[in-house]
């Protein structure tokens, strides 16, 4: 085929043309006339259907016969950046995407194939980019249809040039091939030029013959191209064979993403890799060669993969290539000897050979042993640890629904002699009050083993209470309405970085009781919906980065119980000491990861001590400034996964922190009919980070 080449085959097709073309698309109807177009030969727009064809919008009719379509030609210069599209036709020679018959490139072609019919000759090509002593580089072609005998297609050639990153796609169709000419190659290099990074994609149709990732017959280099079988294709009678070059060829592979195919042979690989199917058991068959001279993997890398939905368990088997009819060579075979499902479970994995009578391998299959889980999975879960975080700032948030009791409202045996009488503009409490509290906040806490989970979270609380007078002091009873909505990060000390939102919906009750002696105490109960989006772009599936991504909607339920004193310690300060119990619990959940895997994730509790007191200084008739400490020890059930009989690592989420809060508040008066309270906390220990919050109260 050396001798016969594209450019000698132009040489004598244009000695019968009436006029030389020199730039833009060009069809060649028959070999005694040709059909030009005074476009650029780059940057061309071409669809070409039964009866016309369209180049930049100007449509010509045609009886749909072509000796030669070009959607861009340049016999000097490049032929690049040109979109092809062809709906049917019958091409007896050549189909270009663009064409530089010398000095040019051909270089960001772009063919598609919907249907036609292709050849029929020994001299038959159609082809992303052709470039005689340039590059025929970074074309894409995909063929969705059509029928092509004795073609040879190609993503990129060149002659003299590289033809390197082509691509093609081939998703139906009929492909014959004889011994003489035809087959599919990625990059096609006749001259000493490389073919590197090709890549062939199948899908579908019927394919008889060669398919070549990269092809080079001069001294270039043939490396990191790729063959990818997909679905169902009919490959009975195809070959498919990596790379080919005289020399230098490296790092090419073929990758099959199916079962039960059936091909005559493969090679020209240094490795070879398995993405099992989800429908994948013991005992499935791979890929079944036919070929009766054998099939080499001696020296190669096999690796197998399968998703997250594959259900493989200890000791199956899956037959990864056959050849009963010449056998294997496997000396020297490897492999990374693990089976990753999904990004979960990992299986250590033994090559196992199948023999014949004879003492032939036959059969190379994979062997899976015990399971294990990847300590990666611990960044999904800490998605579900952050709800709890979420559902802290809410809850303290809440707590602060009410003042604690004022100065005036103590007994009057606690009260100063020359403490004057409420100032008349100051608006007492009626019978109901409504509330709102709207907040933010930004907490980081430690999950263990140097894990971290860091939330940025908003809450907005509405209720109206009821204010029942009694002699020992008022009751306040209120219906509450919680909203809160957060973003978070989670991070594990080996560069896992997990990213996602909570969202709470709660509804309940809540009530204080608040004595004349100082005492109060309250509680509440809240149920409600937490949801939780996650998503981690550092996970890696089959040995490549991927997307990992659930959604998990819960109830939820939450309740806190309160105990204080208010102490008078003079006429303008007052000391609050309290304790706090909240209880916080989320129901278990079932969810599907984006790469196929089921998660059975557990029910988890939250359970904080808090104790502390505040110091609330009068600066005002109507003003008052406040400053609060206090411990908090935390204690958040291990949260895990259980998947295919495995448990993903624990995260927990339990210690100690400090916090200080400043805040202000107005009481009602004539001029702001409102309690206004604004403060601000910051976290320290177990718990970092700040909390701000606005409250607004009416009485009425």
């Amino acid at each position: 085929m050396k001798a016969i080449t594209k450019k000698l085959l132009l040489a004598t097709l244009t000695t019968a043309v009436a006029s030389q073309f020199y730039g833009g698309a060009v069809v060649f109807a028959n070999e005694t006339t040709e059909v030009k177009n005074s476009d650029p030969s780059s940057g061309n727009t071409v669809e070409l259907n039964e009866s016309n064809y369209t180049i930049n919008g100007n449509t010509t009719s045609h009886d749909g016969t072509f000796k030669e379509f070009d959607a861009g030609y340049n016999k000097l210069g490049n032929a690049s950046d040109n979109r092809l599209t062809v709906n049917g036709s019958r091409i007896i020679n050549y189909l270009n995407g663009g064409y530089s018959l010398d000095a040019g490139d051909a270089n960001y072609n772009i063919v598609i194939i919907n249907g036609g019919i292709f050849g029929g000759t020994h001299n038959s090509w159609v082809e992303g980019g052709w470039a005689g002593n340039g590059n025929a580089s970074y074309n894409r072609m995909t063929i969705n249809g059509g029928t092509f005998n004795n073609v040879i297609i190609d993503g990129g050639y060149s002659e003299e040039g590289n033809a390197n990153y082509n691509s093609i796609t081939i998703n139906g169709g009929t492909f014959n091939s004889s011994d003489f000419w035809g087959g599919i190659y990625g990059g096609y290099v006749i001259g000493n030029g490389n073919a590197i990074g090709n890549t062939v994609t199948i899908n579908g149709g019927t394919i008889s013959g060669n398919i070549y990732g990269g092809y080079v017959e001069g001294e270039g280099s043939v490396a990191e191209n790729s063959i990818n079988i997909y679905g169902n294709p009919d490959l009975t009678d195809a070959n498919l064979i990596a790379a080919r070059g005289a020399t230098d060829s490296y790092n090419n592979s073929v990758n099959i993403y199916t079962s039960g195919i059936t091909a005559r042979n493969i090679g020209g690989f240094e490795t070879l890799n398995f993405y099992l199917p989800a429908n994948t058991i013991n005992g499935t068959n791979i890929l079944t060669l036919t070929d009766p001279d054998g099939t080499d993997l001696s020296n190669t890398t096999l690796n197998a993969y399968t998703n997250g939905a594959t259900l493989l368990k200890i000791g199956d088997t899956v037959n990864l290539v056959t050849n009963n009819e010449g056998g294997l060579n496997v000396s020297g075979i490897t492999t990374n000897g693990v089976l990753s499902q999904g990004i979960s479970a990992e299986y250590p994995m033994s090559l196992t050979q199948i023999q014949n009578s004879k003492g032939q391998t036959v059969t190379m299959a994979l062997t899976l042993g015990t399971a294990r889980m990847s300590e990666n999975t611990k960044a999904s879960v800490q998605g579900e640890v952050t709800k709890h975080q979420l559902s802290n700032i809410m809850d303290d948030r809440l707590i602060d629904w009410l003042p604690p009791i004022d100065f005036d409202q103590l007994e009057e045996g606690q009260e100063e002699k020359d403490d004057p009488p409420a100032p008349p503009e100051i608006i007492e409490p009626k019978g109901y009050e409504i509330f709102m509290n709207v907040g933010t906040g930004k907490l980081k806490t430690k999950t263990g083993n140097n894990s971290t989970v860091e939330t940025t979270g908003n809450s907005y609380d509405i209720g109206l209470a009821r204010v029942l007078q009694q002699g020992s002091g008022p009751l306040y009873v209120a219906p509450i309405f919680q909203y809160g909505h957060g973003d978070y990060d989670t991070y594990l000390p080996n560069g896992i970085h997990g990213q996602g939102n909570n969202k709470f919906i709660m509804g309940g009750f809540i009530a204080r009781k608040m004595n004349n002696n100082g005492f109060y105490y309250e509680g509440s109960f809240r149920g409600g919906k937490a949801k939780n989006s996650f998503w981690s772009n550092d996970f890696k599936l089959n040995g490549s980065p991927v997307r990992v991504s659930y959604d998990t909607s819960t109830p939820a339920f939450a309740g806190h119980l309160k105990l204080g004193k208010n102490i008078r310690l003079n006429k303008n300060n007052l000391l609050d000491i309290y304790g706090i119990y909240f209880y916080t619990k989320q129901n278990g959940v079932g969810a599907d990861l984006s790469t196929g895997e089921h998660y059975e994730f557990s029910s988890s509790t939250s359970q904080r001590v808090k104790l502390g007191y505040r110091l609330t200084t009068r600066t005002s008739k109507i003003s008052r400034i406040y400053t609060e400490m206090a411990y908090q020890y935390e204690r958040c059930s291990d949260v895990s996964a259980t998947y295919s009989n495995l448990s993903t690592p624990k995260i927990g989420d339990k210690g100690s922190s400090y916090m200080i809060q400043l805040g202000w508040q107005i009481k009602p008066n004539k001029k702001i009919p409102l309690m206004v309270d604004l403060n601000a906390t910051g976290w320290f220990g177990h718990q970092r980070g700040f909390t701000a919050t606005a409250k607004v109260k009416k009485s009425f």
